[in-house]
């Protein structure tokens, strides 16, 4: 005979994988459900695309700057007729997430028209010491543990 905690153990483990083939099913069918895709290549692109046509981009590229490993983004936009879809935010998210787990990068850099800051600064994005001579705002994401230097850090935009 078996025990009561082996049983429960049992049905526990039982449950667990059902829910999981659940939670697998559903995932899915919300992603097939969805009116995007996103693909990205060895180049470091990202495309968004609704119903086969581009909608919005991205790049990303690794650059070692003063022993760290930063992802810089450029090339950020959204088609007209995209746009207040969410589409960039989709986008820079997946884009974080394989500058973390696959560049191993300890920031995400992106230097944005003033017009954008309030857009980044809202999706965690902060201003970034850098000195260059640019136009454009130099925004940071923390993705690993290190902090950011107290010193301007000398690069200029991708």
């Amino acid at each position: 005979m078996y025990e009561l905690a082996t049983i429960l153990s049992i049905i526990a483990a039982a449950a667990l994988l059902v829910i999981r083939f659940r939670i697998a099913s559903l995932t899915k069918k919300l992603v097939a459900s969805l009116p995007f895709t996103i693909a990205f290549d060895r180049e470091g692109n990202f495309i968004l695309r609704e119903h086969g046509q581009v909608a919005s981009r991205l790049k990303v590229a690794r650059h070692d700057i003063e022993g760290m490993k930063i992802a810089g983004f450029s090339g950020v936009a959204t088609e007209p007729e995209f746009r207040g879809k969410g589409y960039a935010s989709v986008l820079l998210e997946a884009a974080l997430g394989q500058a973390k787990s696959e560049m191993r990068s300890d920031f995400a850099v992106v230097f944005a028209p003033p017009e954008l800051e309030a857009f980044y600064a809202k999706r965690g994005w902060t201003r970034a010491r850098i000195g260059t001579a640019t136009q454009l705002i130099p925004m940071c994401k923390k993705l690993g543990t290190r902090r950011w230097p107290d010193t301007d850090l000398q690069m200029g935009p991708w």
